[in-house]
């Protein structure tokens, strides 16, 4: 509920004042292939695979309920991800994508009769790289991931209708980051030739 609509809080089956503390985590392995075709070549690079490691996408929330109308708690979660690294592969110009976004956020609900509200400030945090083959060496640059922040908030309202039967909403708005030094798009001009920058 933390993490989908804070509005849903509410359900704790808590009693006043108690707490309660949840972990969860995602194990991220995806296979990833990739098969490249140049401009104006006559065949393709053929299927390769990305060599990238193993991830983790963790969750992690405590809820406290003050009293039979009010729940609130804190909550920090992975919400998106990507990763892919051809190192070896010359055809895919060794490239390594590192991608990932994470929320930390205060989240309530209130609840009145069979209508409840819920409002959840949050910190949004992405980090994000791109790395190739350098032109000099034609080895894989090292870049490291920018980091970037940005405030943001999500809000939901529900509506229990029966036992086994409830009507919810949420708003999620969006987080813009402005990443830096991602990559050199010089690189793939039609002149090829990175700036570096």
């Amino acid at each position: 509920a933390a993490v989908m609509n804070p509005s849903l809080l509410v359900k704790s089956t808590l009693q006043d004042h108690g707490w309660n503390f949840g972990l969860d985590l995602t194990y991220l392995n995806g296979t990833v292939k990739s098969d490249v075709r140049e401009v104006g070549a006559p065949t393709s690079s053929g299927e390769k695979e990305s060599k990238h490691k193993p991830g983790y996408i963790p969750v992690i929330a405590a809820v406290n309920r003050v009293n039979e109308h009010l729940v609130w708690g804190l909550v920090y979660y992975g919400a998106a991800g990507s990763m892919v690294d051809f190192k070896d592969e010359v055809t895919h110009r060794k490239v390594k994508v590192e991608y990932g976004m994470a929320r930390l956020g205060v989240a309530a609900g209130y609840i009145e009769e069979k209508f409840s509200f819920g409002l959840a400030p949050l910190y949004n945090m992405g980090n994000f790289a791109i790395n190739t083959a350098e032109e000099a060496t034609g080895e894989q640059s090292s870049r490291k991931p920018d980091r970037q922040g940005a405030f943001g908030f999500q809000i939901g309202a529900t509506l229990f209708l029966f036992d086994e039967f409830n009507l919810s909403l949420t708003y999620l708005r969006t987080a813009r980051f402005e990443y830096k030094s991602i990559v050199d798009l010089d690189a793939y001009t039609v002149t090829g030739k990175p700036d570096g920058t």
